[in-house]
């Protein structure tokens, strides 16, 4: 027997997109805007090409000797970490 759950509040339904004013006026900001900060390193995701794939092996050997590559992370790895992955964190005004 299978566990039918309801569907969220928001599907199906128009959700109003909080950061599209600031992005619109330009008074969006990125990472890439930022000044370098020490230890901070960018990321790259490789995603699966094949929907609800079983990923068995990951040769990441190659990954691991690229210049200024600081780590190769698998799923395995982070899963743990996961709850989910945020897409995006909000900026946070100080004042």
């Amino acid at each position: 027997m299978t566990e039918t759950r309801a569907a969220p509040r928001w599907v199906g339904r128009p959700l109003k997109r909080v950061e599209d004013p600031r992005l619109l006026r330009g008074r969006g900001q990125f990472i890439e805007d930022l000044a370098p900060l020490p230890h901070i390193h960018h990321a790259a995701l490789l995603r699966s090409p094949h929907a609800h794939a079983r990923i068995v092996h990951l040769d990441t050997a190659a990954a691991r000797t690229g210049r200024g590559v600081v780590a190769v992370l698998t799923g395995r790895d982070i899963v743990a970490s996961l709850s989910p992955l945020p897409v995006g964190v909000p900026r946070v005004s100080q004042g």
